[in-house]
């Protein structure tokens, strides 16, 4: 068979003005059906009728008879003189493939996109609205839940997986997908639907919300604790201080911080076990008041500050007690309320060990009996300073003086890590509640009291340059510990056991100051700096817009969020906000039958919180406990005077 030549000509080229183009005079015309011999290939018959030896010019009468024949099968379709127009190539994009998508990838796309719309059409209410946002942010294009980003995200943003134990949930649901019972590690790699998402608690979905919307206490998590490790470095070649408790190793140096959402950083030797020594002095006063009462509390310990900053001085104030409740005539003074409380000397131990196991979020705490001999042998002076506070009736009365003074070196004899001071400090800076156990340990009245008297007297000798330099409330102690507490944002905790003149950690110090110069630590800097310093950590400052606000406080009231509720009351945000609709977080309390929310809007908030707040349908949150059954709630908004609405309304 000849070869075949097809010519192309200019496309601005009219048909009118083409060349006429023949047809070999073996071939009948187009009206007739052509039978192809067995012998012939079809891509031959395709490719004879523009062969090049064609003479006789298709008149218009043949050329409408083809269409119609063209619709025939196995029929050779005779196109218009004008020869068809190569396919166009795509032209290349700088930083994409030149190889478009393929139809089954765009099918899997809008199939992941539609399945969580659908999910959250499925319920308007806020938390799907939540949910739908957490799968958009993690979901992958066949519309599985991608633990690897999830779990990355999280880790990113500061919170541990394996540690909090508000994550446990997602991490058993993950461990569970995998039937042999493997790696973590491997079952990261996998893909879950996002249908049990909503199977999590709400504290779970809450830190992942953060994490995904960048709303936790310190956004820039990751560049912060950047900086920290620069600094702890640097620290780290600072050999200066003469004094070494007993049991130091002047190698040790460690740093770990909590934020009250549960953001955690440690570096270095954070998990080296120190004893508590002064610093149980301020976790003591802090139970004290919370289980007791400011006013019981004070009839035993002062308000002031000692006149030299001594921490041992045999003297009491003008009222015959010690100055405060941190130096070591106040601890003893604090010591002994627990004995009235409970005047056996191991139950009270016991009960103050847990204590302090719940304030460093239900971590185990040690006993050091070898610091606790050392301190008994050489506990002259102390007895003496006892002696004297009871000469002058500062204990309650029926308490045993040696019992007291036993308890003391007990209690400071008990050991802390870098981490669980940070938890605690981070409980403190929460407004009392344990930010990984969601658990509130101490009183709001308790903390102020105590962030006072840190304040005060926290850092010993120390204590007034400190202020003026960092403005921080802090707390040291002889063991090389330190615990600093952020109100509202987060707490640290140091160690090294290198000290100074004052009896407080050399590295702890320099390293503070050093995060003091750096960001706007001090409780003045936003009055006095002028923004010379970096306000990373002040995220709740003029950050947070109104309707984030509003969001925060109806999601929380929805899934009873205690925590966020708290710390929004505390900041002095108004919990009676309303949302377009008119929806309070008390109208979202009684639809989702939370009294306990309830309980807290109405017993915290005092006026702030409308009882009988009207929505746009005309309902009140009465209505809302009658239509879905809580009769509890129904009847406790009715003892304090709520109303019900005027009655359902339309809106258009």
């Amino acid at each position: 068979m000849s070869s075949v030549r097809i010519v192309d000509y200019p496309r601005d080229i009219q048909d009118d003005q083409l060349p006429p183009i023949t047809s070999p005079p073996s071939i009948s015309p187009p009206p007739m059906v052509v039978t192809t011999p067995p012998a012939i290939k079809e891509d031959q018959m395709i490719k004879t009728p523009v062969l090049p030896s064609i003479s006789r010019p298709t008149t218009s009468e043949e050329a409408t008879r083809s269409k119609t024949s063209s619709k025939r099968p196995k029929t050779p379709k005779i196109e218009t003189p004008r020869t068809p127009e190569p396919p166009k190539i795509p032209k290349p994009t700088s930083g994409r493939s030149r190889t478009p998508k393929t139809a089954p990838q765009k099918d899997q796309k809008k199939t992941g996109r539609a399945r969580w719309t659908a999910l959250a059409k499925g319920d308007t209410s806020l938390g799907e609205e939540w949910i739908s946002t957490i799968v958009m942010a993690v979901c992958g294009i066949n519309g599985q839940l991608s633990t690897h980003s999830l779990f990355s995200k999280i880790k990113n943003a500061g919170y541990r997986v394996f540690d909090d134990v508000r994550l446990q949930p997602l991490l058993e649901r993950v461990m569970k997908g995998d039937q042999t019972r493997g790696s973590i590690y491997f079952n990261l790699k996998k893909e879950f639907p996002v249908d049990w998402l909503r199977e999590l608690p709400s504290s779970c979905i809450e830190v992942i919300w953060k994490t995904v919307m960048g709303q936790s206490t310190i956004k820039e998590f990751k560049r912060l604790t950047q900086d920290m490790r620069i600094m702890f470095e640097k620290v780290g070649d600072n050999t200066a201080g003469g004094l070494m408790p007993m049991g130091g190793n002047a190698s040790h140096w460690g740093v770990s911080l909590c934020t009250v959402d549960g953001q955690r950083w440690d570096h270095g030797d954070s998990k080296v076990p120190r004893t508590m020594q002064s610093c149980m002095a301020v976790l003591n006063y802090a139970l004290a008041v919370t289980e007791m009462g400011s006013d019981h509390v004070h009839q035993f310990v002062g308000k002031e500050a000692t006149p030299d900053g001594q921490v041992n001085a045999i003297r009491l104030d003008k009222n015959n007690l010690p100055h405060n409740a941190i130096i070591q005539a106040g601890a003893m003074a604090i010591t002994s309320l627990f004995l009235e409380k409970e005047p056996s000397l191991p139950a009270t131990f016991d009960y103050m060990m847990a204590k302090y196991s719940e304030l460093a979020g239900d971590e185990p705490l040690k006993f050091n009996n070898t610091i606790y001999l050392a301190d008994k042998s050489q506990s002259d002076r102390k007895l003496s300073i006892a002696y004297f506070m009871k000469e002058h009736n500062v204990f309650p009365a029926q308490i045993r003086l040696k019992d007291v003074v036993e308890l003391y070196f007990q209690l400071n004899s008990v050991e802390l890590t870098c981490e669980q001071g940070s938890i605690i400090a981070a409980t403190i800076a929460n407004g009392g509640v344990c930010p990984v156990t969601g658990r509130r340990i101490l009183s709001t009245g308790a903390v102020q009291n105590t962030l006072s008297v840190m304040h005060l007297h926290g850092m010993y000798g120390y204590s007034g340059e400190w202020m003026f330099e960092v403005g921080i409330p802090a707390k040291s102690c002889s063991s090389g510990l330190i615990m600093m507490v952020v109100p509202g944002i987060m707490g640290m905790c140091v160690y090294s056991p290198n000290l100074d003149e004052h009896g407080n950690s050399v590295r702890g110090v320099d390293f503070l100051m050093r995060m003091g110069r750096r960001y706007a630590l001090h409780y003045l800097d936003n009055q006095t700096t002028g923004g010379s310093k970096e306000n990373i950590l002040r995220r709740t400052e003029g950050k947070e817009s109104e309707e984030q606000v509003i969001m925060n406080v109806l999601f929380a009231a929805a899934h009873g969020d205690m925590i966020l509720l708290h710390r929004y009351n505390e900041l002095g945000m108004d919990l009676g906000v309303a949302d377009y609709d008119g929806r309070t977080a008390l109208h979202l309390a009684c639809s989702t039958d939370n009294i306990d929310v309830a309980r807290f809007l109405l017993e915290e908030c005092g006026d702030g919180v409308d009882i009988s707040a009207l929505d746009r349908w005309n309902r009140t949150p009465l209505d809302d406990a009658m239509k879905f059954g809580s009769e509890e709630l129904a009847n406790l908004l009715r003892q304090r005077g709520g109303l019900e609405g005027p009655g359902l309304i339309t809106v258009s």
